[in-house]
C-alpha cells in the first residue's frame, strides 16, 4: 500500500541522499589524489569528511527506509541515479583501498630491508604477498 502523503518528503530525502553521494564520490576522488601524492594532511582531512558524510548517509538511509515501509512509490530516475552513484563510490573506494594496500606492502618491504631481512622474490600468495620468510639478520640498529 502506498501512502501518497509521504511522497514529497521521500522525494526530498532521496534527493538529499543523491547529493550526499555526489559529495562522497568527489571526496573519494580527492582522497585518491591525496593517496597518489602521499599528502598525509589532506588524507586526514578527507577521512574526517568521509566519516561525517557516511554518518549523514546512514541517517538519511534510515529515514528513507522508514518512509519506504508506508510508501512504495518508485522514483525510477532518482533511484537509478542513486544506484549509479553508489556503484561509482564503491569502485573508487575499492581503488583507494588497493592503493593503501600496495603502499602498506611497499612499506613492509622497505622496513624488512632496513632491518636486514630479505624476501624471496617470485613467490607470492593469492593476495600478492610474499608468504615465505627467510631468516633475518640485523644490519643496523636505529
Amino acid at each position: 500500500m502506498t501512502d501518497k502523503t509521504h511522497q514529497p518528503r521521500l522525494f526530498g530525502l532521496l534527493n538529499q541522499y543523491a547529493n550526499q553521494l555526489n559529495e562522497l564520490r568527489d571526496l573519494l576522488g580527492e582522497e585518491h589524489s591525496a593517496l597518489k601524492n602521499r599528502d598525509i594532511t589532506r588524507l586526514e582531512t578527507c577521512t574526517k569528511k568521509k566519516n561525517s558524510g557516511l554518518a549523514d548517509l546512514e541517517s538519511l538511509d534510515n529515514d528513507i527506509k522508514e518512509l519506504r515501509e508506508t510508501d512504495s512509490t518508485n522514483f525510477s530516475g532518482l533511484d537509478d541515479r542513486i544506484q549509479s552513484l553508489l556503484q561509482e563510490c564503491r569502485l573508487q573506494n575499492e581503488i583507494n583501498g588497493a592503493m593503501i594496500d600496495i603502499s602498506n606492502q611497499f612499506s613492509h618491504r622497505i622496513l624488512e630491508v632496513i632491518l636486514g631481512g630479505s624476501s624471496s622474490e617470485g613467490i607470492y600468495d593469492a593476495a600478492g604477498r610474499n608468504p615465505t620468510k627467510l631468516p633475518t639478520q640485523t644490519v643496523a640498529k636505529i
